[in-house]
């Protein structure tokens, strides 16, 4: 009976903590660069036994071509079965178990994507889809921060006048703008 009621309170315990969130943090990159993006849990998950997931990720498509997604250095590092495809543009599904169960804070995954490169400087967004985004398989309540990716023009220079017809000897001032 007592361990009945151990297990219920520690069940009330983490319910009454709230929802865990899962969180992007807005960055700037420079359009042509390939990036990672770090998926952060920003509530604990001790005791919460989460031993699966699936990520749901909108993501601006023409600004961002999705490339790999990585486990090396995050909390499910030492987990075997991490998948992410493209289900249509603009949306990535991650899937990811293993056996040993995620605790504390952290980076979840990584997201490897490719800047396009942009006229100018734009915003693409990435977020979460609520209700397909899910730990073992929806049992615990989640919470979900959006980011935007600044994507900024590649810096270039200008030479003027860019072409020029000069002898042997002669000599000819060029200026050069950008950086």
């Amino acid at each position: 009976m007592h361990i009945v009621a151990g297990w219920l309170m520690l069940l009330s315990a983490a319910a009454d903590a709230g929802p865990t969130r899962l969180a992007f943090r807005p960055a700037t990159v420079v359009g042509g660069t390939t990036f990672i993006v770090p998926v952060f849990v920003d509530s604990s998950l001790t005791g919460l036994n989460v031993l699966s997931y699936q990520l749901d990720i909108s993501f601006n498509s023409t600004y961002l071509t999705y490339d790999t997604v990585i486990a090396a250095g995050s909390m499910t590092d030492t987990w075997s079965l991490l998948e992410g495809n493209v289900v249509s543009p603009g949306r990535l599904r991650i899937a990811g178990s293993g056996s040993t169960v995620l605790s504390d804070t952290g980076r979840l995954v990584f997201i490897r994507f490719k800047a396009s490169i942009p006229g100018s400087d734009v915003g693409a967004s990435l977020s979460f889809a609520a209700g397909t985004t899910l730990f073992n398989e929806g049992n615990i309540p989640l919470s979900f921060a959006s980011a935007t990716i600044t994507i900024q023009a590649p810096p270039f220079i200008t030479v003027s006048p860019n072409t020029a017809l000069i002898t042997r000897g002669e000599t000819r001032q060029f200026t050069v703008s950008g950086g």
